[in-house]
């Protein structure tokens, strides 16, 4: 990339769904999308600006990443989806339920917003 992508207001297109989010970026490299042919990832996330790769999944795996910052900045919720995607993966059960780790970690620490009393 000659300049990067840096600043914020920087739209970026989920493929699989179509949305389209205002992200933060300050990162002057990008993947090139024709090396990804034969690997096990698949893009997931484009520019809209200029069509570089944004974001990556494993094809057979739970593990995906994006090359901007989803810290909930510039606006306050449009990173949510990719930390719904994240807290959803991470409680798919794996065998037993109650011998899966992440569910037994996500039970004792999760966030409520009832009144424990």
């Amino acid at each position: 990339m000659k300049f990067g992508h840096r600043g914020s207001n920087h739209p970026v297109k989920h493929i699989p769904t179509g949305k389209v989010t205002m992200t933060a970026q300050n990162h002057g490299f990008a993947i090139k999308r024709e090396s990804l042919e034969n690997t096990p990832l698949i893009v997931t996330h484009v520019a809209v600006n200029d069509g570089s790769v944004e974001g990556v999944e494993l094809k057979d795996q739970s593990a995906f990443s994006v090359q901007y910052h989803p810290e909930a900045a510039p606006g306050p919720m449009d990173a949510n989806d990719l930390f719904d995607q994240f807290m959803n993966r991470i409680l798919q059960p794996v065998g037993d339920d109650e011998k899966c780790l992440n569910v037994k970690i996500f039970k004792k620490y999760s966030y409520s917003d009832q009144d424990p009393s």
